[in-house]
């Protein structure tokens, strides 16, 4: 959300935030249904299913992170040339 309201403010666009609203809405809900997958298999004592979907959360958060600083990271030795 934050590189789509950077974005918007350096365009000039103010719609140009709304796509990655989008995303960002997306993702925090995937997040919250793995959260609440992991939840209620331990709370059933299934403690493979609440690791499997723990670790989708984890890995969810690791992936997206990774991808915007990457992101970022390109823009800014792109923009130095």
């Amino acid at each position: 959300m934050g590189y789509g309201l950077a974005k918007s403010w350096l365009s000039g666009r103010p719609w140009a935030v709304f796509p990655f609203y989008i995303v960002a809405v997306a993702m925090h809900a995937t997040f919250n249904l793995f959260s609440t997958l992991a939840d209620g298999a331990a709370q059933q004592n299934d403690t493979a299913g609440a690791a499997v979907a723990f670790l989708a959360a984890v890995s969810l958060a690791i992936i997206a992170i990774s991808v915007v600083r990457l992101k970022l990271v390109t823009r800014r030795s792109s923009a130095s040339r």
